[in-house]
């Protein structure tokens, strides 16, 4: 063969075989890169694993109730646009004279579609007193570049205004309390940046034993405007309304053929409550604090009783702590002054994990 031949040849083979390693690579660093851009779209949907314990413990004369509850909640994201999620736990309540135990499941998920429509439901079931089964289900839309956001959902609840309410107990032979609230619901808000401010209407009823259904409505209103801005803080002033009206007043704690009737739970023919509150935000790179607290200024009218205006209160303290990258601790704690009826006090504590 002429040798001029035979260095041509040899020299095409290289560049082919060149060739061929560096399309392996580039395939190579291709796959890598998409992989990484798999693994930035999960960020923030990985599987969380949280356990948390609540204690809260409410004063009043009737209204007397203390609770502890400890639960483990799993969520994970099978697909983009889905996340699921199951929850179980066991609870403990009581007041001077009486003693409840509660185990719990429920199952829920969100579907979103386009990234402007989500879809969320929920649904469990607790075994205190007669037992309860609940749900929660909810559209949600939020406008494409735009602040505005509304909701719509039906869910129905426990009425954990007292033991009465709560479990339910038989007196003088009539079995009542177990109160269940089923309500329709919205919410319609914007975050404007200078302004937020949401509104959230419902209807609905509570059905407690041995007495009709009660009607009710009311609505809440918060407005918050950031007055100081930091790196990594922001200070607030907001204003909370709320407005309740019940058809009947159910908060009785005896049998009796006159109102208040046996229900157990604070049900006023008018209830407004105005609140304005000092927030405070500060996030870090390691931790998130939030606390708010304001005096309630509230008018309440009940059957058979004048209308009286009592002082209440609202405060609340949230505290994040990421341990380390999947691992996070958060402490909470309430304080609720409704009139004269209760004081209520709520400590809570959540440790997550995400895989």
């Amino acid at each position: 063969m002429n040798p001029s031949k035979l260095v041509f040849l040899i020299a095409l083979l290289g560049c082919a075989t060149a060739g061929t390693l560096q399309a392996d690579e580039q395939q190579q660093e291709g796959l890598e890169n998409l992989d990484a851009f798999y693994e930035q779209l999960a960020k923030g949907r990985e599987p969380d694993l949280n356990v948390q314990s609540q204690l809260f413990d409410q004063e009043g004369t009737n209204f007397m109730l203390r609770g502890l509850t400890n639960s483990a909640s799993l969520k994970f994201d099978p697909a983009s646009f889905m996340t699921l999620s199951a929850q179980g736990g066991e609870g403990t309540y009581w007041n001077q004279n009486n003693l409840a135990q509660d185990g719990f499941v429920s199952v829920g998920g969100q579907i979103r579609i386009q990234s402007v429509n989500w879809f969320q439901g929920q649904v469990g079931y607790h075994s205190l007193g007669t037992g309860a089964t609940l749900f929660q289900a909810q559209y949600g839309y939020r406008w494409k570049d735009s602040p505005f956001w509304a909701t719509i959902g039906a869910r129905r609840d426990l009425v954990q205004d007292s033991f009465l309410s709560l479990v339910g107990q038989d007196i003088g032979g009539q079995s009542l309390g177990a109160a269940r609230s089923d309500k329709m619901f919205a919410e319609v808000g914007s975050n404007l940046g200078f302004l937020e401010i949401s509104l959230a209407p419902y209807a609905g009823w509570v059905q407690s034993q041995s007495l009709p259904e009660n009607h009710d409505v009311g609505a809440e209103a918060i407005v918050s405007l950031p007055v100081v801005r930091a790196s990594s803080a922001t200070l607030s002033l907001q204003y909370d309304l709320q407005v309740q009206h019940y058809e009947q007043d159910q908060s009785g704690f005896s049998p009796s053929s006159v109102e208040p009737l046996p229900g157990g739970y604070f049900s006023p023919q008018l209830f407004i409550s105005q609140t304005p509150e000092l927030a405070f935000k500060e996030t870090g790179e390691h931790s998130e604090l939030k606390c708010s607290a304001g005096p309630s200024f509230q008018y309440v009218k009940t059957d058979d009783s004048p209308v009286t205006h009592e002082l209440g209160a609202e405060a609340e303290i949230s505290w994040l702590w990421r341990i380390t990258r999947g691992l996070s601790l958060q402490l909470d704690s309430q304080y609720l002054k409704i009139a004269e009826v209760y004081d209520r006090l709520g400590l809570n504590g959540a440790l997550s994990y995400a895989f």
